[in-house]
């Protein structure tokens, strides 16, 4: 099952995506997208569950159509206040609470689905509340609330301050106000109702509140709930605040590693939203939102940069993902310079968090646009970054003629500008992308170009870089002593600057080099320590490559039963990931499986790639380093 919340998904453009990346659909940037999730959903009986659809139902309707024509074998249901209106659609309507009948007994009516959820929820509101003692005064409450469970949790929670009989009283004042008088409303009036009624009975300052956390997707924490509304330095106040709207059910308290995260439910997002709209604040808003999100965003990259113990930080990421999103679009929207400038500093902070996490169709779409929108902008750091992160996800997709295209543009913005950091990039980027393209004199003359500009600047990072990419030419070329002497020299740069993503990167070439000489002693040290490092890393995209050598590792070892299972483990991490194998790389893959299975029968062979398969990234990772450490 592949289950998407599409609540956070405020644009028709970000749907495609958004779907794809949830179904694990592999990117390549020279298909067209939907093409390839309709064929990657197609290969065997799928349910896509879309949920909250109803801003959206004109793309998703589009989008599942199309799906659904391509992939016979998919199953899609679609959460929504309409119906998508697609032929063969089968709607199955969300029933309302079973209510007690009209003149039935209190016994009867205390047995209701309805009324059992309207007194569990006024016990927990106000511990000790009388309802019990009125049965027939609540089966009448949830007969006017039409059984809805939002509604009766809402209603339940005002009994703080009325009895029964007053809630009762209040509910037929607030319906007769708001719709006329008419007795028989459709359950989403009457939801919209019970809604209004609650949000009225709030304070200004609580309505407020409720309004501005509303522009939040999927949540937010204390700090941003602090950033959004009136009382960032009166932080008891806000704690009263939050849990007055608790106390009323219209915020939802989740606790995450022991911090409380704030959440409204869509319907009451949604109503939000849309009292900060009448009153002329949305927009406001949405900027004070996106600016806190670039600050947690430059907080991160200030934290890997320094370090390179990106754990904790990018976990923080992955919580606030929604949110960095939703902060993208709005100065992806915008037409003026200010927001093409902070939405391209947004993007370049990200610069880790896509390939880390394993989110390259959207880094790659977020940061293309950013760009695109920069292209007037003078050129600065956030540019240099956000262009060398494109070419670098670009490359891991195998686009290599648009990786080219980026880093050839930067290299001309960063010589125009006498910008030798951007160009040491630059060069980098073009001797590594001509390296993977076989153009092995073109991939030395810019990689040599590359490690003089950063030799001169005394930059121990981008002469690091520069030689990682001629030990690579120089291992394709088959000068494997030279390709090790420089990949020793490398860890010996980053040991010195203590950033423990580029120890470990530097530790995994080491063991891929030695692997390529079959000095296997030498690769198990390195994958051990890299091993050990990766967990402070929190890049999925380091774990996929030390588990497919850890596997070759093992497999020079001859211990093929667990060579075969982490390369089977790599080998589904790498099609989730949607990184680009080059043919070199699958053809070593082929020779390793086919000495795999003449070392092993076809059914232990069978049977450890089955494994392997199903085998959690956490669990491979202790696989490995228990293995590696008995050979």
């Amino acid at each position: 099952m592949v289950w998407v919340d599409l609540a956070p998904v405020e644009a028709a453009e970000p749907l495609l995506p958004t779907v794809a990346q949830a179904a694990g659909c592999p990117l390549r940037a020279s298909e067209v997208l939907q093409a390839t999730l309709a064929s990657h959903l197609g290969r065997r009986p799928t349910l896509l569950v879309l949920d909250n659809c109803e801003h959206l139902l004109d793309a998703v309707a589009s989008l599942a159509a199309t799906l659904l024509d391509a992939a016979p074998a998919l199953r899609l249901v679609a959460t929504s206040r309409e119906a998508l209106g697609l032929p063969g659609e089968a709607v199955l309507p969300v029933r309302p609470l079973d209510l007690p009948a009209p003149g039935c007994s209190p016994a009867s009516a205390l047995e209701a689905e309805a009324v059992r959820l309207f007194l569990l929820r006024a016990e927990a509101a106000s511990p000790g509340v009388s309802a019990l003692a009125a049965p027939e005064v609540v089966a009448e409450i949830c007969r006017r609330l039409d059984g809805i469970p939002l509604a009766l949790e809402l209603a339940a929670a005002r009994l703080q301050l009325v009895s029964p009989a007053q809630l009762l009283e209040l509910l037929d004042q607030r319906f007769r106000l708001l719709v006329g008088g008419r007795r028989a409303l459709p359950r989403q009036q009457t939801l919209a109702t019970v809604i209004q009624w609650s949000h009225d009975h709030l304070r200004p300052d609580e309505q407020r509140l409720l309004q501005h956390l509303a522009v939040c997707a999927g949540g937010c924490d204390l700090d941003a709930a602090a950033a959004l509304s009136e009382r960032a330095d009166d932080r008891p106040a806000l704690l009263d605040g939050l849990a007055r709207l608790a106390d009323l059910s219209l915020l939802e308290v989740q606790h995450a590693d022991g911090a409380p995260r704030y959440l409204l439910l869509e319907t009451v997002r949604q109503f939000a939203l849309e009292r900060l709209h009448e009153g002329g604040q949305l927009a406001e808003a949405r900027e004070r939102h996106a600016r806190h999100f670039l600050a947690v965003a430059r907080q991160v990259d200030a934290d890997i940069e320094a370090h390179g113990e990106g754990a904790h930080a990018l976990d923080r990421l992955d919580r606030e993902r929604d949110n960095l999103l939703r902060a993208i679009d709005h100065w992806d929207r915008a037409d003026d310079p200010a927001a093409a400038c902070a939405g391209l500093e947004l993007v370049a902070a990200l610069r880790y968090y896509w390939p880390a996490r394993g989110l390259l169709p959207a880094g790659l779409r977020v940061t293309r646009r950013a760009l695109e929108h920069a292209t007037a902008l003078p050129h600065d750091r956030s540019q240099v970054l956000a262009m060398g992160a494109l070419t670098l996800m670009l490359r891991h997709v195998g686009a290599h003629d648009d990786a080219l295209a980026v880093a050839r543009r930067l290299a001309d913005r960063a010589l125009d500008a006498g910008d030798d950091d951007g160009l040491a990039m630059a060069q980098a980027h073009l001797g590594n992308i001509a390296g993977s393209l076989g153009r092995t004199d073109e991939a030395r003359m810019h990689l040599e170009t590359a490690l003089a500009l950063a030799t001169a600047r005394g930059d121990l990072r981008r002469q690091g870089d520069a030689l990682n990419g001629l030990a690579a030419v120089n291992r394709l070329v088959g000068r494997l002593d030279e390709a090790d002497a420089q990949c020793e020299q490398v860890l010996q740069m980053r040991r010195a600057a203590g950033h423990v993503h580029q120890i470990a990167t530097a530790l995994l070439n080491i063991a891929s080099a030695s692997l390529d000489r079959r000095a296997t002693t030498r690769a198990r040290d390195g994958l051990l320590e890299a091993l050990d490092l990766l967990p402070r890393v929190g890049s999925r995209y380091l774990v996929v490559h030390a588990l497919g050598m850890s596997g070759t590792c093992l497999g020079q070892c001859d211990r093929w039963p667990q060579a075969v299972e982490l390369l089977a483990v790599a080998h589904t991490l790498w099609r989730e990931l949607g990184l680009h194998v080059d043919p070199t790389t699958r053809q070593e893959r082929d020779v390793e499986l086919e000495a795999a299975q003449a070392a092993l029968s076809a059914e232990a062979f069978e049977a450890a790639w089955a494994t392997g398969l199903a085998l959690p990234e956490a669990e491979a990772l202790a696989r490995a380093r228990r293995w590696l450490a008995a050979t």
